[in-house]
Formats: C-alpha cells, sequence, structure tokens
C-alpha cells in the first residue's frame, strides 16, 4: 500500500485519519507522528483534517474560511496562513517540497493524493515562474518572465510619513480612500496591490496637491503594469514634493523596463535610496537594475545593505533571493526564499526559487524545464526554448520581445537560462539594442 494514502476514517466507529507517518485523532484535534504528539494547536488540526478528508481536490480558501471560521469574526486570510504554515512545519514540510499540500496562489490548497514519488512537484509547478502568468507575482520574479508588476515591497517609512503628515488635511471620505490604498499597497499578494489605483485616484482628485497621494498612485499604477501613467503620477509627486523617495522609485521603474533609459532610471533609483537609505525596498529596485546591467559587485553592495535592513516582506525577501540566485550565490539565495515561505506559505515565488537554489546546490532535482507553449510571453517563451536547447527559436522569441518592449527584456543579459545564448551573434545585437541609450 502506497505509504502517503489517505485511509478515511470510518465516520461511524473510528475516530482517526492516518496518512504516511501521521495520524489525526479526529475527536481530540490532535495530530502524532508514529504515536508521537507533534504539537499541533487544534485550530490548523482542523484545517489539515479538513483538507485531508478532501484528499486530492482542490479546496479554495473561501471554503476554507467558511469552514474554520463560519462567522466570520477573525482576520481571515493572514489566520489562514498562519494556520497552513504551522500544518507545514508539523508534518516537516520545508519550503517548495510539497510533500502533503500543495498551494494554488490566490485559490487554494490540495491535499496530495497517492504519487508513488513523494515530494516530487508536478510538471507545472516545478517549472516555477514560467508556467502561467500567475505562477511568480512577486516583484522580480513577475517582471522577469510573466509580464507582471515591478520591484516593490512594502512601502518605505519616508513616503509611509509623508502620507500620514498630509492626512489632518483631508476630509474623512478622502482619508479613509488613501487608508484603503495604503493598506492594499502592503498586502502580502501582489495581485492586490494594483485594486489601490482606484482609491488613489479618487484622493488625487479630490486633494490635487497631497504629495504622498500620487506617490501612492504611482507605486499602485506599477503593479497595475500601467508604465506611463506611473511615471506621470511620479512627475506629479515629485513636483509637490521633489525628496518623495517612493516617487522616485516609481519612476527609476517605469524609465527602466519597458523605455530601457538606464542613466535616468538608475539616477532616480539611487536618489530614492539616497533619501532613503533604511529602505530594503529602494536598495532592491536599484540592485535589480545593476544585476540587469551586469554590474553585479556594484549590485551585492546593495543587496547586502537591504538584507542588513532585516526584510520581513514576503515580496522583498524574494526578490532578495532570486537576484542572488542570478547572482550565483545559492547558499543566500535559498535562506532568504526559505524566509519567503516563512512569512507566506502562498508565495509561488519562493517556491521556485527554493527549487533552483536547492538544485544549484545538489540539494534537490533540478525543476523540470517550462514548456514553451506555456509561456505568456515572447521573452517567457525564448526562456524556455533557450532551456530547451532550440537556441534559433530562442532568438526569434528574444527579438520578437524587444519589438514589443516586453517587461522581462531588459533581463536579457541577467537571466541565467538565457546564458547559452552569450556570444551569439544575434544575442549580442539585441544586448547592443537594449543598452543603446545608456
Amino acid at each position: 500500500m502506497d505509504r502517503n494514502r489517505v485511509r478515511k476514517p470510518d465516520l461511524r466507529n473510528g475516530e482517526s485519519l492516518a496518512f504516511d507517518d501521521f495520524r489525526i485523532d479526529v475527536a481530540a484535534l490532535e495530530l502524532t507522528r508514529r504515536g508521537v504528539p507533534t504539537g499541533l494547536a487544534p485550530a490548523p488540526v482542523r484545517a489539515l483534517l479538513y483538507l485531508a478528508r478532501r484528499s486530492g481536490e482542490l479546496v479554495t480558501r473561501e471554503e476554507l474560511y467558511a469552514h474554520l471560521w463560519p462567522d466570520g469574526e477573525v482576520d481571515v486570510e493572514p489566520a489562514l496562513n498562519a494556520y497552513i504554515r504551522q500544518i507545514r512545519r508539523a508534518l516537516g514540510e520545508r519550503g517548495g517540497e510539497d510533500r502533503f499540500i500543495r498551494t494554488y496562489p490566490g485559490r487554494g490548497y490540495r491535499f496530495l493524493p497517492p504519487t508513488g514519488a513523494r515530494g516530487r512537484p508536478s510538471r507545472d509547478e516545478a517549472a516555477g515562474w514560467l508556467a502561467s502568468p500567475m505562477k511568480a507575482a512577486s516583484g522580480i520574479a513577475a517582471l522577469l518572465v510573466t509580464g507582471g508588476a515591478a520591484v516593490f515591497g512594502a512601502q518605505d517609512s519616508a513616503s509611509r510619513v509623508a502620507g500620514e503628515a498630509g492626512l489632518v488635511d483631508l476630509a474623512p471620505p478622502v482619508r479613509m480612500a488613501y487608508l484603503t490604498g495604503t493598506r492594499l499597497l502592503d498586502a502580502a499578494m501582489p495581485a492586490r496591490r494594483g485594486a489601490a489605483v482606484e482609491h488613489f485616484r479618487d484622493v488625487t482628485a479630490a486633494q490635487p496637491d497631497f504629495a504622498a497621494a500620487h506617490s501612492g498612485l504611482a507605486e499602485s499604477l506599477i503593479w497595475a503594469r500601467d508604465y506611463g501613467g506611473a511615471a506621470a503620477s511620479a512627475r506629479a509627486a515629485l513636483a509637490l514634493a521633489p525628496d518623495d523617495a517612493r516617487a522616485h522609485r516609481a519612476l527609476g521603474t517605469a524609465l527602466l523596463v519597458t523605455r530601457w533609459e538606464w542613466d535616468r532610471a538608475e539616477r532616480h533609483l539611487r536618489r530614492s535610496v539616497q533619501l532613503a537609505p533604511r529602505s530594503e525596498v529602494s536598495r532592491v529596485a536599484l540592485a535589480f537594475l545593476l544585476v540587469a546591467a551586469g554590474r553585479d559587485d556594484a549590485a551585492r553592495e546593495q543587496l547586502g545593505a537591504a538584507v542588513e535592513n532585516a526584510p520581513a516582506s514576503p515580496l522583498t525577501t524574494g526578490d532578495l533571493g532570486t537576484l542572488y540566485l542570478w547572482l550565483g550565490d545559492a547558499e543566500n539565495a535559498l535562506e532568504l526564499c526559505e524566509r519567503t515561505l516563512d512569512v507566506e506559505p502562498d508565495a509561488s515565488w519562493g517556491a521556485a526559487c527554493v527549487r533552483r537554489a536547492r538544485a544549484a546546490l545538489s540539494r534537490g532535482p533540478p525543476p523540470a524545464p517550462a514548456d514553451p507553449a506555456d509561456a505568456t510571453s515572447e521573452f517567457s517563451r525564448a526562456v524556455a526554448l533557450a532551456e530547451a536547447g532550440r537556441h534559433e527559436e530562442a532568438l526569434d522569441a528574444l527579438e520578437a520581445s524587444a519589438a514589443r518592449r516586453e517587461l522581462g527584456f531588459v533581463t536579457l543579459r541577467a537571466m541565467p537560462e538565457l546564458r547559452p545564448l552569450h556570444g551569439l551573434p544575434r544575442f549580442e545585437a539585441l544586448e547592443r539594442r537594449l543598452f543603446a541609450e545608456s
């Protein structure tokens, strides 16, 4: 019998559900391993029991919310994240393993039925950020390949203080709109951050001289992929407050990712760091530019300073880990991306980074290569084709990506999967085109 098979409890007589070395005492809500209590609290055991009873099914987060908190008496999103994190630890799962529970970011979880190969992710999941538009929605990971957001984590303290200072002058509905937008920008899952746009738009319409609202709008437009709008809002913020670190960061990012204005982008990103030296977010944004430009030593300096600031946002730690992975430092990458999963178990970008770092350190199997048919952009297709050794087709896709000014193209030089193309005449021509304005 497969050891990972869930033996369904007899609800008439039995009070336990067993799988692998574990057993759930249904009546006591206790999880044991080989007869020894794991110490998992009853509430997360209840969540695990619900998942295990539906082994093999995708259980949505909404279903879990309704089952665990039918009265809606708690803030369900962070509570469920904490339960899943505690369950994984009790089961001995490390970040990215998916031995018993598979996460579907933004959707829900599946308790894994028998597979015959415990701990091995499916091809789609192992493909990491190349598999689908939502597979990796972190700052860098989404920017790199899927055409998602740019390099942002939590707001820096300087921008937050500037915003709070202006709140007293706002009418209550406008103040509420600003605070709602600010809260959305702090959301752990990136998909929610673009929703801040409408709230900041309301604030800027009602209070056009409120600089922090313009910079908040600029940042939220970055998440909504409106880079032209982000640049315009950042410039509006800087006209009112030339020392707004968040506006400089937004403008620098917008100038880099689709306009390839390297020098101007770097000036704004360095100014953001200068204005908010303890903001790991600004340092990560600058480090991204430096890694993309091939200036590894300067990038390491910014990354080291960002890590010293003890980042807590799963987006920021995931971005730091991804950049270290690109620089060939798999040890630092693994530590940071595992920290990402500790904070946010649903962080698919962290899981992808963990798998690649472990493979680089010979601590796990290499991720399955992405299928070019699953690509969501010409750039992601080029990466998949390069990994498959189909170099001419990869170059065709890169040329199409350049013509469209796709987001990921800015990482042409840095993307590890594209290194087999380095030195080829067509690749060098693409490099010259990318850096022509530098």
